[in-house]
């Protein structure tokens, strides 16, 4: 009975606490920011000041602090100092100031808002808000696109574009880097593109939205392209052998291409099988473990090795000349 009680306090308490520390959370929610009007037409500027204030929500909770930080061109972020960058919203002024100091470059400005509240300690960081400038005509660029290069067949990744002067139309994807681009449907308006389930070589661009000509938000012949970006992808090893063996007996796996220089064989399972750096499965005790190669490009594969117990023989093992047993 006492050791119920026990248990049945210790989950009062946990639950006790996770209600206090929703609660606590809460008093720094909402936190949502947005320019104050429609996009593409307010978060966005061809040598002027058409982009509008910064609007924040209203948290929950009282005695709420507020910290506004930036991002140029996808760098990291900067404290907005006081008491432009601590207000519950950011002013058109305050960001004109922002791309003055910093010395009027084109670009992509980040903006998030920072949330906190002392007496319950709770923290909440905003989403960001992006504005597309561009100085002049001139300096309209269609930005950089990075990500990871090269990776397995079937992989995720995600491409991140940076120093657009404008808004994301479109993405699209080719074969290779001269071929036709066509438009991913659904690829959205982000400055991040993530692919799945990627099999063949693909090379990636943008369409950015020109600030200084064409209509706002709609594609047209001022609309410009980022850099292009390449994805080499690369195919999953094999492994070849037979994936059974008797405890005490070993049975060899053998991966294509050139192995990892480092542990390219894993073992799942240590205490059923273990895998030396060549190949070779040695069983320990019945059951089964996953057996991983790596190849030297990194990509992996695996198999399932099965470990039978060695049989075993029961009767009188002596016999009398012209005599069975």
């Amino acid at each position: 009975m006492k050791k119920f009680l026990r248990i049945s306090l210790f989950i009062a308490f946990a639950l006790i606490g996770l209600c206090l520390s929703k609660i606590a959370n809460a008093q720094c929610t909402p936190n949502t920011i947005a320019f104050n009007g429609n996009q593409p037409i307010y978060n966005t500027a061809c040598g002027n000041t058409s982009y509008q204030t910064i609007v924040g929500s209203t948290p929950t909770g009282p005695g709420v602090t507020y910290q506004y930080k930036y991002s140029f061109n996808g760098g990291a972020y900067t404290n907005i100092s006081a008491p432009a960058g601590t207000g519950r919203d950011f002013a058109k002024a305050d960001i004109t100031a922002i791309i003055t100091a910093n010395g009027n470059l084109s670009g992509t400005y980040s903006f998030i808002r920072i949330v906190n509240q002392a007496s319950s300690g709770c923290t909440s960081t905003s989403n960001t808000v992006y504005l597309y400038y561009a100085s002049s005509a001139a300096s309209v660029t269609g930005g950089t696109l990075s990500g990871t290069n090269p990776v397995c067949s079937g992989s995720t990744g995600t491409i991140t574009l940076t120093g657009n002067t404008g808004n994301v139309l479109q993405y699209e994807s080719s074969p290779t880097s001269t071929g036709t681009f066509v438009a991913i449907p659904g690829s959205g308006s982000s400055n991040t593109y993530t692919y799945s389930n990627l099999t063949a070589n693909t090379c990636y661009r943008a369409l950015v939205d020109n600030v200084c000509g064409g209509t706002a938000g709609s594609i047209d012949a001022s609309d410009v392209y980022s850099s292009v970006f390449c994805v080499t992808v690369n195919p999953l090893p094999t492994i070849s052998g037979t994936p059974t063996v008797c405890v005490g007996s070993t049975t060899q796996l053998t991966g294509s291409g050139t192995a990892a220089a480092t542990n390219p064989y894993t073992s799942s399972n240590t205490a059923v099988a273990t895998v030396s750096n060549t190949g070779s499965v040695t069983g320990v005790s019945a059951g089964s473990s996953t057996i991983t190669y790596t190849n030297s490009n990194g990509c992996s594969e695996t198999v399932s090795v099965t470990v039978n117990a060695k049989p075993t023989i029961s009767g009188t093992p002596t016999v009398c000349v012209g005599s069975t047993t």
